[in-house]
């Protein structure tokens, strides 16, 4: 995300003054944690996606659909990068947005083969973006909304379907008088109401949908909640490593694994932290560093055909893939 910083602050699209914080100093980590350093079984580099010899690739965000196709946000060159798998001869693809528009968030709705994007232009006009995907990596863009006052910094990938099956995503926005919040979202980005966020501090951030509960990334304190979307908690503060104060450092990405485990980019600590169902966490792979396996200030995260990991490794400028079978985590 362009529009956020992470060296001890966090600035939104907002002026600095308005909206500046210390990160927790200490890391949290229970002395039972194991890091590992685990090999990818795949490394896609930035240059695959490239169009042009002398183009550089950035990645920021990442979505998966049923088919394996990848999608990653470009926000240095305004645009969406496409995969369809991860051959080197696998057919590949650039949507640039009209606008000029830099994506941030994005998630995939699975009920109508789309993705929801949201832009922010360099006058910082933030509008949320429709993709439909047609046959042949053939696009169309439509926007959702316009001027909207937030700019939607993270979006589920899963559909929802708790109220009458008009709910199809949530997204994390800053600010809302001064306040964040998580919207819900139908199936054509309309506003359909908040999430009840007592529970959550004042910087949500990364969160992904799984059997009508949310995981939420708290940016500020450094750690995870989960709850319903009525805004239950699920989890105990005291006895839950997910719920101690620090325990991550700078959470960016969350994806629930098909077992239910939740792994958590984490930005400041250069790896991925893997938590149980009722959130205690298991272990940490990557450290900081360019070798396969290691990561520097890694991003986006989700899940590829329910057996891959896919880790969007931001500083390295390059895509790595883990298999869960090798993290044992299937």
């Amino acid at each position: 995300l362009s529009s956020t910083y992470y060296k001890g602050l966090c600035r939104d699209t907002m002026s600095d003054s308005e909206h500046l914080y210390d990160f927790p100093e200490n890391l949290i980590i229970p002395s039972t944690t194991t890091v590992k350093i685990i090999p990818p079984s795949n490394v896609i580099v930035g240059g695959r996606f490239a169009e042009a010899v002398n183009e550089t690739v950035t990645f920021d965000d990442i979505c998966t659909n049923a088919q394996g196709h990848m999608i990653i946000s470009d926000a240095e060159n305004f645009c969406l990068r496409l995969a369809e798998g991860i051959d080197v001869n696998s057919k590949k693809a650039t949507l640039r947005f009209r606008d000029n528009g830099r994506p941030n968030a994005l998630g995939y709705n699975h009920m109508h083969n789309t993705i929801l994007v949201s832009t922010e232009t360099k006058s910082s006009v933030c509008n949320l973006n429709v993709v439909n995907i047609k046959g042949d990596f053939k696009f169309s863009v439509s926007i959702l909304r316009r001027n909207i006052n937030v700019l939607p910094l993270a979006i589920t990938s899963a559909s929802c379907d708790h109220i009458k099956g008009t709910i199809c995503s949530y997204a994390t926005v800053w600010p809302i008088a001064n306040e964040c919040s998580i919207h819900c979202l139908d199936c054509s980005g309309n506003f359909r109401g908040m999430v009840e966020c007592r529970h959550i501090g004042t910087r949500p951030f990364g969160l992904d949908y799984r059997n009508d509960y949310l995981i939420i990334s708290d940016l500020k304190d450094g750690c995870l909640v989960k709850m319903k979307p009525d805004g239950h908690l699920l989890w105990d503060n005291k006895s839950t490593d997910a719920r101690k104060k620090g325990v991550l450092k700078q959470p960016f990405g969350i994806a629930i694994l098909p077992n239910e485990c939740i792994a958590v980019t984490e930005t400041g600590s250069h790896c991925v932290a893997i938590f149980s169902k009722e959130g205690q966490l298991l272990f940490r792979f990557g450290s900081k560093g360019s070798d396969q396996g290691q990561f520097l200030g890694p991003k986006g995260i989700a899940v590829r055909l329910s057996k891959e990991l896919v880790v969007v490794d931001s500083g390295n400028q390059r895509i790595q893939i883990f298999s869960l079978d090798s993290l044992q985590l299937r």
